[in-house]
Formats: C-alpha cells, structure tokens, sequence
C-alpha cells in the first residue's frame, strides 16, 4: 500500500510504504511476571490484569498458589477496589503469615489430633494448630508449577500444578491443579486426581480468603437463600472439632443483622456451615458480603456445600472460606472426598463485586 500526500506540497519527498502491514493491538487482558521482595525473601507471582479497567489478581504460585491481592469494579466505569486482605507487596509479612488467601488442600482446617486411619492403616499428620493438623501441606509457601498462561480480550489466566506424593502422613499421589481466571470477576477452577492404580486417597479443598470490608461488625454476610444451612458444632477452642451435632443458621447470617460487636472486636466466629439443601434443587450456593454500598459475591459450585467463617482478625477483614468439605472429615467422614484409583474431582467458585445483572453459567 502507497499513500501519498498531494495535498501537503513541503511533504513530497515523504513516501509511507505499508508493504503487507497491519494494525495490531494488545489484547485487552494480560498475564504479567512479577517478584516481591528481594534475595532469598523473594516470593515470584504471575498478575492477572484486565488492562482497561485496572482490576487485578495476584497469583503468588511460588508460596502455595494463594491469591494475595485481588481488586476489582462493581460496575463499568468504576475504579477497582480491594476485594480481598493483601499484603501490599510485603514478602516477610507473607511469611509470617500465609494463611490470608492461601489454598488449603489436601486437608482444609483441622484434623484431629494430626491422625486419620485409612483403608486400615493409620497416619500421622505434622501437628501445627494445638494438638491438630491444619490446612494442608501448601500454606506455608511450597511452590506450585507454572502450567500455563493465556491472555486475550475476554480473560486472563493462569494455570498452576503440584502433585501430592511423600508428605508426612499423605502416603498418596495425588495431582492438583489450580486455574485463576480474571474476566467478568475471579473465578478459580480446581481438579484433583488420583494417580495410583491400586488405591484410594482422602482429599479435600478450601481458601481462605479474608473479605476486605471497613468495619467488621457492620458487615452484613448472608448465606444463599435458595439453600438451608446448618451450623456445625464443634468442641471447646482450641481444637473445635465437629461434635457430630448441628443446628439450624438463622441471624446473622441470614442477612438480617450486621455480625455485630465494634471495629477491633467484632463478634467472634471461628465457625463451620453446610448447606443442606440438596444439590438438585440448589446447585449454586450464593454469598453475600455486604460492605457499605457494596456488595461482594462468593458464588460456589456444587462441589463446594460448606464454608468456614472467621472474624479473629478485623484488621485484616472477615474471613467467609469455599469449603469442600466440613473439618475434620477424614476422621467422621461427613463430606470427605474418597478419590478411587484414577478418579478425578472437580470444583469451582468465583468472586465478584456487584455490576449489574449477572448470570450464573452451566459449567461445573
């Protein structure tokens, strides 16, 4: 292509020859390297970034695959805001303290007395919370495996891997993969599968992600109203192991109160809820987080039932946590995920703020 410019006479010479060329243009998302800290401190992470809006996720795949920050806009034209406790860019804090945003997985909170009997034979678990074993082998900053990333005008993704084989007490391969989308909010997509041809394994998988809210005890958090939810019982602090009893949920977590108490001591929860309604008739589980004007969404799939919601730390938010099964299920079995030889589980839940009308898909 020869373009000429016959109007502009002091331009003659000038001659722009476009020989097969084209326009192009980056793609609206974009998955982008990154490192907090330095030296041995240094934690390496992928960022998911829609590059118009500026909503965000950081992926930190070589401490556990946690989620640390995650902004996002409650409607178009909106700035993003914080969604979720981050420690802005702090790898020590990080260090000391893994467990905001961190997966849990291939137990999620607590297994009783660090031990869990098998197929006949008995485990014994490294004991890290009391006299019990907590949140798995990820949370204090094993490094997962960069898959793969994809990027265009629709999402941002990243895949990350670790293959479970060795740990103490976990005598069994089992491979994880973890996928964090950022498109029309988060969405974290998981799939376990049972590599040994011989035997079974226990599973099961949470997060914990700490809501970013101003005030604690004026946040409002309201189970799915399409489900009824139990509270699970558990024993005294410091082991709050399920007692094998429930009781219905009613305020606050019916919506109808705030979680009460003030901003530094805000009611305390440390406390278990599954949802008893029956997957057919409610196969999305919807939960509100309301935040002043806001209204934050953890919508969960129907491998998730249960959630885990703690307020022992309001500086940091209220902790509301996809579970996909109740603690100390190795043990009482309630909910425990058995992978068959060559099984595979699948699981997912997504995070949004309120934009508008939103349609949850078929996919599981």
């Amino acid at each position: 292509i020869i373009i000429m410019a016959p109007q502009m006479p002091h331009l003659a010479p000038l001659v722009l020859l476009l020989l097969g060329a084209r326009v192009t243009s980056s793609p609206l998302f974009a998955v982008i390297d990154d490192v907090y800290g330095e030296g041995d401190e240094a934690i390496q992470l992928k960022v998911l970034r829609n590059t118009m809006s500026g909503e965000e996720a950081h992926v930190l795949w070589s401490w556990g695959g946690k989620l640390d920050a995650l902004s996002l806009s409650g409607g178009k034209g909106l700035s993003p805001r914080p969604v979720i406790f981050n420690h802005s860019r702090d790898a020590s804090a990080i260090r000391s303290n893994g467990s905001p945003g961190a997966i849990l997985t291939p137990f999620s909170n607590r297994v009783a007395n660090g031990t869990y009997t098998w197929d006949g034979e008995t485990h014994y678990l490294e004991k890290n919370a009391a006299n019990n074993a907590m949140h798995g082998f990820l949370i204090d900053g094993t490094a997962m495996e960069v898959t793969f990333t994809e990027a265009d005008d629709d999402h941002a993704t990243v895949g990350l891997r670790y293959v479970f084989g060795g740990e103490k007490g976990y005598p069994f391969n089992v491979s994880l993969d973890v996928n964090y989308t950022l498109s029309k909010g988060l969405k974290v997509s998981v799939r376990a599968e049972n590599l040994m041809k011989d035997r079974s394994a226990p599973f099961m998988y949470g997060q914990h992600p700490y809501w970013k809210v101003a005030d604690v005890s004026k946040t409002t958090v309201t189970f799915d109203q399409c489900s009824k939810w139990n509270h699970i019982d558990v024993t005294a602090d410091p082991d709050l192991i399920p007692t094998g009893t429930t009781r219905p949920v009613g305020a606050p977590f019916d919506g109808s109160a705030p979680i009460g108490g003030n901003i530094t001591h805000p009611t305390r929860y440390d406390d278990g809820f599954k949802a008893i309604s029956s997957i057919q008739d409610c196969p999305y589980l919807e939960t509100q987080i309301q935040d002043g004007d806001d209204t934050l969404y953890l919508l969960m799939g129907r491998s998730f039932r249960f959630l885990q919601v703690y307020t022992g730390s309001p500086d940091k938010g209220v902790a509301v946590e996809p579970q996909a099964g109740e603690t100390n299920c190795w043990n009482n079995k309630d909910s425990v995920i058995s992978l068959q030889a060559g099984e595979v589980w699948k699981g997912w839940f997504e995070i949004f703020v309120q934009s508008g009308v939103y349609k949850k898909t078929n996919e599981d």
